[in-house]
């Protein structure tokens, strides 16, 4: 497969290049080069589909494959036009257009998607006589179209749906966590699946959910049937599914010391009904009880909170409640590792224990710091 080494961008969050660079690194990427949100790398078929099959941190990966500077609207339609299209799909196949836009000469995301969907067809038409369809809701082919000011960057969309979308939340929670964060989080803490672990507020469950899946080995990207890049012309057929059935082997079904403690009953009700989609036991992993009344039997372990923001959810004193986080962890957590994800920097001054990181990152749109705490005698301040 060494003919087929390619140049790809895998997006991620900010704060997790590095991580991701680890991650894919170890799948076979070679000449990673970090970005923001990004990692630039080249990767053979097989690394790709390994990529799509056990990254936790990627939310897609893009090859691109053409770029030119235009200087208008008909600039822009006559370059696109000649571009041999037919090298990456045929007039029976569908497809779709992603549009990112950061421009003064083009404004429009949609007009300009439009003005390239034209391009492509009339290619077509004048090549076969004929033009491929459009279909957004599952294309054959998804080309990422990126405009910053008058440079234009084409490519190939290998992902599709966001790798991010696990297939177990229901998004009627009113502030879930995005699950690459949450992966990301867990790599942050370099916890180990041998190591106990409690998510103290699990809300719907994402974190909980995300470090059952590292600890067992499992993917929920194995449950999709298909990915544009399985539609590229040289894909090798079955690979995907050659892949996804090797790392279905290296499942293991024993239960570590995890657990997700929610107060709130629909919440609660809320990650009970996501473990059950993720094929996970909620009886096992899920406790309803307030973490201020919880206790852990282990010595040592690594307990993560994600305390409500009163940018997004109410509390009706948030600073006496981060100081209770604090005295709580104090009392009963001594021995163990918090890592706290703190979205309002005055209620994390009334935590009141000592931090020795600081990271920042984004939850949503909220800047956050995800702070570490040792929890030993005398880390109070």
């Amino acid at each position: 497969m060494e003919d087929n080494v390619r140049q790809y961008v895998a997006k991620t969050l900010y704060g997790f290049e590095h991580l991701l660079g680890k991650e894919i690194t170890q799948m076979g990427a070679k000449q990673i080069e970090e970005r923001n949100r990004a990692v630039n790398f080249k990767a053979d078929w097989k690394t790709l589909v390994d990529i799509h099959a056990t990254s936790r941190l990627a939310i897609r990966v893009i090859q691109p494959f053409h770029k030119f500077q235009a200087r208008h609207e008909r600039d822009f339609y006559n370059q696109a036009r000649v571009y041999p299209w037919e090298n990456h799909f045929s007039v029976d196949q569908t497809f779709k257009i992603d549009a990112r836009v950061f421009s003064d000469t083009f404004t429009h995301s949609k007009y300009i998607s439009l003005k390239l969907k034209d391009a492509i067809c009339d290619r077509f038409r004048d090549l076969t006589g004929d033009r491929p369809n459009i279909n957004v809701q599952d294309p054959d082919i998804v080309f990422s179209l990126d405009i910053r000011d008058q440079q234009v960057q084409l490519a190939l969309d290998a992902t599709g749906e966001s790798l991010h979308r696990r297939g177990f939340r229901d998004d009627s929670h009113v502030a879930p966590m995005n699950e690459i964060l949450a992966a990301g989080i867990l790599a942050k803490t370099e916890w180990k699946p041998d190591l106990p672990f409690i998510d103290g507020m699990t809300g719907s469950g994402t974190m909980l959910i995300e470090a059952l899946y590292r600890a067992t080995k499992q993917h929920a990207s194995w449950s999709r049937k298909r990915f544009p890049f399985m539609q590229w012309p040289d894909y090798p057929k079955g690979l995907w599914e050659s892949q996804r059935d090797y790392y279905k082997e290296q499942v293991h079904n024993h239960y570590p010391e995890i657990l997700g403690v929610e107060i709130d009953r629909e919440t609660y009700r809320s990650a009970y009904d996501n473990l059950v989609r993720a094929g996970l036991s909620p009886f096992h992993y899920l406790k309803q009880d307030d973490f201020f009344s919880y206790k852990p039997k282990q010595k040592a372990g690594i307990v993560f909170l994600n305390p409500p923001y009163d940018k997004r959810l109410s509390l009706e004193d948030v600073q006496e409640f981060y100081g209770n986080i604090g005295d709580h962890l104090k009392q009963h957590f001594t021995g163990w590792d918090a890592w706290i994800l703190v979205g309002n920097p005055v209620a994390a001054k009334s935590i009141g224990l000592r931090s020795t990181k600081r990271l920042k990152l984004f939850n949503g749109s909220i800047e956050s710091r995800l702070m570490h705490f040792p929890l030993y005698e005398g880390s109070k301040k």
